[in-house]
């Protein structure tokens, strides 16, 4: 499932940027799926990050995280496709969401309290054990 739309790519990418970015072709027209893919890849390394905790792909709608982080991912790809520098306020989010999706796996910082973990934590025995008080 995407968690980033195109209108919401649109609204942050120029349009001449965005063209560029999609088009490996050079027909001044986009390629077919260039930009699904983006968004695929994009949202594939976040749910790489989370993956070891959540069940990935995440329902429909996504933690805002997620959502929050897939964008910058996705912004990041289209603007390595063709363009050598990234805008600073991309290049900041980018990094952040990368340091933190990295905390979150390495269970340093929390995710989100309202998104389930794909295990419950704990022990089960599954074995008769006894109990002896008396042995040291």
């Amino acid at each position: 499932m995407p968690y980033v739309t195109r209108q919401q790519v649109e609204d942050k990418i120029p349009p001449p940027a965005l063209l560029d970015a999609l088009d490996d072709d050079g027909d001044g027209q986009e390629d077919a799926g260039r930009f699904d893919s983006i968004v695929a890849t994009a949202s594939q390394e976040v749910e790489g990050y989370l993956a070891g905790l959540y069940a990935v792909p995440f329902a429909d709608p996504a933690p805002a995280k997620v959502r929050a982080a897939s964008f910058a991912f996705t912004c990041e790809l289209i603007y390595n496709r063709r363009e050598s520098k990234i805008p600073d306020w991309l290049a900041a989010q980018v990094k952040f969401w990368r340091d933190h999706l990295q905390k979150v796996g390495n269970r340093e910082v929390p995710f989100d309290a309202g998104t389930e973990k794909a295990f419950v934590p704990g022990a089960a025995i599954t074995e008769r054990v006894s109990a002896n008080a008396q042995s040291t």
